[in-house]
């Protein structure tokens, strides 16, 4: 599901290696962002879960999220990187400052911020 500021990404279990997985590791960052490294958000889930819900994301804003798992071992590698957009969102509020002049017997001018 994807929305305006959020999104829910769910997964598989994987195989554990014969150690039991502790936690999935999400990580995102902006599409137009080059390093995962520098620029990419973590969120951490329980190893019950399999789904997850990425908040506070910008509207109309291209990301991309990839997965690993993590055991009493390591990490696994990341899983392919999912690309999506969240959607658009309606204007925050009304123009502001809405003001009108007369521009003649037949016009106006309107402006607004």
């Amino acid at each position: 599901l994807i929305s305006s500021r959020s999104v829910n990404i769910s997964w598989r279990h994987p195989y554990d290696g014969q150690s039991p997985i502790e936690a999935y590791i999400i990580e995102y960052k902006s599409s137009k962002e080059a390093s995962w490294e520098d620029e990419a958000s973590s969120h951490i889930v329980s190893v019950s879960s399999t789904w997850a819900e990425l908040q506070s994301l910008a509207p109309s804003f291209d990301y991309e999220i990839r997965i690993s798992a993590k055991n009493a071992v390591g990490l696994s590698r990341v899983s392919k990187v999912l690309r999506l957009k969240t959607k658009e969102e309606v204007p925050g509020g009304p123009p502001m400052n809405v003001r009108g002049a007369s521009n003649g017997s037949q016009s106006i001018i309107v402006t607004w911020r």
